[in-house]
């Protein structure tokens, strides 16, 4: 199976807005659970899809960096080049530049 970058980014945003109404909704005393549910199956597929389980970056980025709000310079380095992860596009570069290496050998 193959996804195109625009596809997960549009697939990122989706799950970037619903998260954001279902945080809204919990600070109003709503909890919705089939949106975790939801959110859960589509992660786990995506991760599938870019051998991403093990080290988990999507997760990384859409709970730790907040869809990559949060990220900074510098905050993510490999061998001291700076990792950019501020958008959907960056993490999805990201993904398959490492399924690359591994096939590589790297």
């Amino acid at each position: 199976m193959k996804i195109t970058k625009p596809q997960f980014t549009e697939i990122m945003t989706k799950l970037s807005t619903y998260n954001s109404r279902n945080n809204h909704l919990y600070d109003l005393g709503i909890e919705i659970d089939l949106f975790d549910s939801y959110e859960s199956i589509i992660v786990d597929l995506l991760q599938i899809t870019f051998d991403d389980k093990e080290s988990d970056w999507i997760g990384y980025f859409m709970y730790e960096l907040d869809y990559g709000k949060k990220w900074k310079t510098n905050m993510i380095t490999d061998n001291g080049i700076d990792i950019p992860l501020s958008n959907t596009g960056e993490l999805c570069d990201f993904l398959i530049k490492n399924i690359e290496d591994r096939k590589d050998g790297k």
